[in-house]
């Protein structure tokens, strides 16, 4: 089964590129999506796929936890989990592009952080000066 699929949710690991024999460039990352229409705790991991400039770019700027964006097409691989025996759903998303979103602030720089204090204690003075 083959779709055009978006979604939404956090970096497993962080981006590592690597090349094929060919010598082009290729990463994968794996992405947390919350599968709301199966229950509120119930998360699906989808491995996003990204190759040449796309991929090292997101070597570059993609951190785990990073919360992210993902449109590609979609793929769905059965298998047998090695260590229950169950049949098990392997979720793919290849030729992808990624919306980065807001990293997780143990990947921020402090310069970053104080900077973001800043800009979120002078957005509350502007409120409460509104109010």
């Amino acid at each position: 089964m083959i779709s055009n699929t978006t979604i939404t949710g956090r970096l497993v690991d962080t981006p590592v590129v690597r090349e094929t024999p060919t010598g082009k460039q290729v990463t994968n990352v794996r992405v947390a999506a919350k599968e709301r229409r199966l229950g509120p705790d119930t998360v699906r991991w989808v491995e996003v796929e990204q190759w040449g400039d796309a991929a090292a770019r997101a070597a570059l700027h993609l951190v785990r936890g990073q919360h992210v964006t993902a449109t590609g097409l979609e793929t769905a691989k059965s298998s047998i989990n090695s260590k229950t025996g169950e049949p098990q759903i392997h979720w793919k998303l290849v030729d992808a592009e990624i919306d980065y979103g807001p990293k997780p602030l143990a990947a921020l720089t402090d310069e970053r952080i104080a900077g973001e204090l800043l800009r979120r204690q002078g957005a509350e003075r502007e409120a409460e000066a509104a109010a």
